[in-house]
């Protein structure tokens, strides 16, 4: 059979490419991965968003400490007078604001006023009159 022979040396060959091709992109990434640079991570301005949750964070920290309770009060150390009847304060009452009132050349102007009927409506057949 002579075409065997052919096809298990095409078989050996089509493989030690396949290989060669894998091995040198094996050593191709190993290369790369021993030559990239380690970059820090830069430093970038806050947003308005990043720095109102922030703040919303420093916040809610704040209100989940609780308060400390107030110191308490001396002992009373004085005592009341009585009353006196002069120093009793008096109960003020509010005035009404006074009605406005029409001056009377103002209603004597108003009473005279007669409206005169503007051009436009004389053009038609309506008008005030």
């Amino acid at each position: 059979m002579p075409g065997t022979k052919n096809a298990a040396a095409a078989v050996a060959l089509y493989a030690a490419v396949a290989v060669a091709l894998v091995s040198a992109i094996g050593v191709g990434a190993a290369v790369l991965a021993a030559h990239v640079p380690v970059i820090e991570p830069v430093k970038q301005d806050k947003s308005p968003l990043q720095a109102r949750l922030d703040s919303a964070r420093e916040v809610k920290e704040a209100l989940a400490k609780p308060v400390p309770a107030p110191e308490p009060l001396g002992p009373i150390s004085s005592k009341l007078k009585p009353p006196s009847v002069a120093k009793v304060a008096e109960v003020k009452t509010e005035l009404k604001p006074k009605a406005r009132r029409a001056v009377p050349q103002g209603r004597e102007a108003f009473a005279r006023f007669e409206p005169q009927p503007e051009p436009f409506f004389q053009l038609f057949a309506f008008g005030p009159r």
